[in-house]
């Protein structure tokens, strides 16, 4: 319930009404999180390549991009990301991210 209470003033609602939000919503275990985000052909990459097909097909996007693969730490696997920190360098995070 602390988190419901920390939540409520963000989420603009009652302390009551935080919980039933998130309803449906299952947090993966680390198997799952392996799965759906590492290895060779992350589950979540596919789903992402779907997403972006179908928002070109229905003219939600302008153009195409790549998707680009992270590795294991979270780092791009790029070189020209790797050489200033890539995702994996947090210095940047903003103060949004802060609960």
């Amino acid at each position: 319930m602390d988190a419901a209470t920390r939540l409520a003033p963000y989420l603009r609602v009652s302390v009551d009404q935080v919980l039933p939000q998130f309803k449906g919503i299952t947090l993966p275990n680390l198997a799952e999180n392996h799965a759906q985000l590492g290895g060779n052909s992350p589950q979540l990459s596919k789903l992402a390549t779907s997403l972006r097909d179908l928002m070109l097909k229905r003219k939600l996007l302008r153009q195409s991009f790549e998707l680009e693969h992270r590795n294991s730490t979270g780092k791009s696997s790029d070189p020209a990301d790797l050489s200033h920190g890539g995702a994996g360098d947090r210095s940047h995070r903003s103060q949004r991210n802060r609960i």
